[in-house]
């Protein structure tokens, strides 16, 4: 039986890692392989009126891609200039406004993803005004307070959840917010490093 190769193959699903780990035994030798399968990010679609974002992006940011068979509106909108258009990609740091004509929710992944294009220290335009706005990576004290705290904005964002605004304590990737800017332009510098 020596010459026997037995290959046990175990697959564990935990959360949403997937881990596997493959044993090859020859004669008396053990070899084993582990990996750890991190899924695509991912949003959900809830149905009507979504305001989601990305946190990087895809190789093909088109909406076509981004939302292949999924029944949504086909003008997505976003905020700019003091106004709305019609968005032709989906851009993070940008939130948008996605109609979902399905009567049950879905989970929408990105596939290929730049890695660049979520880089941990970012910055955030805002324009006098209204802003429509999302995070990129985010940092660890990701409250309201702390990420506009040297900027002079209403002391709350607003989001769209279950098809009514609330306000936002925190913010979070994937998700578009509303805030108010108070003077002229400025930046928000945001650092997601957490060394």
């Amino acid at each position: 039986m020596s010459n026997i190769i037995r290959k046990i193959i175990i697959l564990t699903i935990i959360a949403v890692n997937v881990s596997f780990a493959y044993a090859d035994y020859l004669a008396n030798a053990s070899i084993f392989l582990t990996a750890t399968v991190i899924p695509a990010p991912s949003f959900t679609l809830r149905s009507n009126w979504n305001l989601i974002s990305i946190a990087a992006s895809p190789a093909n940011d088109s909406i076509q891609s981004i939302f292949q068979g999924i029944h949504i509106s086909p003008n997505i909108w976003i905020w700019d200039n003091n106004q709305f258009r019609r968005a032709d990609t989906i851009e993070p740091l940008r939130g948008h406004w996605v109609f979902y004509h399905g009567s049950n929710t879905t989970q929408v992944f990105l596939k290929n993803i730049i890695p660049e294009s979520s880089p941990a220290t970012y910055d955030i335009a805002l324009q006098s005004g209204w802003n429509l706005i999302s995070i990129n990576r985010v940092p660890e004290n990701n409250s309201v307070r702390s990420i506009f705290a040297n900027v002079n904005i209403s002391p709350v964002a607003w989001t769209w959840v279950d098809n009514q605004f609330i306000t936002a304590d925190k913010l979070e990737s994937f998700r578009g917010y509303w805030v108010y800017l108070h003077g002229p332009n400025e930046s928000i510098h945001i650092n997601a490093d957490s060394e």
